[in-house]
């Protein structure tokens, strides 16, 4: 079970890892749209 719980949790930290990475390219992304747009 406690091993169990480790990797659950272990799944959980990628994921959310996963999800800042590609939030974080969404912001650039946006930036960079917008620049060229504005600009």
């Amino acid at each position: 079970m406690c091993v169990f719980v480790g990797y659950a949790w272990c799944v959980v930290g990628d994921v959310l890892y996963l999800i800042r990475f590609v939030m974080m390219l969404d912001l650039e992304c946006i930036q960079i749209v917008t620049w060229l747009f504005f600009s």
